[in-house]
């Protein structure tokens, strides 16, 4: 509800049940990122120069997906395009939540801390608390989080800005993220808070795409430039 955009400026795509998310996934990308930004949307399996495959800035990934979801939409048969969907999902169901330079580092990954270009969200994510508590409490400690999706299992992944968290503010370097980043997971881990997430180039589900391993799509539940739910 304290969505800005609001959720219903995103157009709906009427390929299957449930494939309207598929629609917030452009308007994530449009609202949480800059055009130029440059990042990796793949899965956690591709190493190396696979990784780079996976790297283009926003404004390409818009593009791309949007090219994808006009190929589902004229597909003739529901199979052909639940088939297609599953595929898009698979080898695009994650996200790096930092850009990247989009340049190698020295053990030949494209895909690691020495490859951020800009340390600007964090992400929040439990796989213990019972899904239901886990919005209430997001929204209770009163963190910049910009958008919430929920990951088609048991979790809920809350995109933060960093430098908008009180006792933060810019970070300049990896040095200064562990410090900070990690003083605040030492707070958040007794709430339930995975600390893993604290790696600044921690996956998160990428909303709309269909998770196979669950049945069900990933999908936006809120978004918010400005970080927060009070608009």
């Amino acid at each position: 509800a304290a969505s800005n955009p609001k959720p219903d400026i995103i157009p709906p795509v009427e390929l299957l049940h449930g494939s309207e998310f598929a629609s917030g996934m452009l308007c994530f990308l449009r609202v949480a990122y800059r055009a130029d930004d440059r990042l990796y949307i793949g899965n956690k399996f591709e190493k190396g120069e696979r990784q780079r495959e996976h790297i283009k800035s926003v404004a390409n990934w818009i593009d791309f997906f949007s090219d994808k979801l006009d190929t589902i939409r004229r597909s003739p048969s529901q199979g052909t395009r639940m088939r297609l969907l599953m595929n898009l999902g698979f080898s695009h169901s994650s996200f790096c939540v930092n850009p990247l330079t989009g340049e190698v580092d020295a053990r030949g990954s494209y895909r690691s801390c020495g490859c951020i270009k800009e340390f600007r969200y964090l992400l929040l994510e439990s796989d213990n608390l019972p899904i239901e508590q886990q919005i209430p409490l997001m929204a209770g400690l009163n963190l910049p989080v910009v958008a919430m999706t929920f990951s088609g299992g048991k979790s809920v992944h809350g995109l933060a800005k960093a430098e908008a968290i009180p006792g933060i503010g810019p970070i300049r370097d990896l040095s200064e993220w562990k410090q900070k980043v990690g003083d605040l997971f030492r707070l958040l881990a007794p709430l339930g808070f995975d600390g893993a997430t604290k790696d600044p180039v921690r996956l998160s589900r990428l909303p709309g795409v269909w998770r196979s391993d669950k049945h069900k799509f990933q999908q936006l539940l809120f978004l918010n430039p400005n970080g927060g739910f009070y608009v």
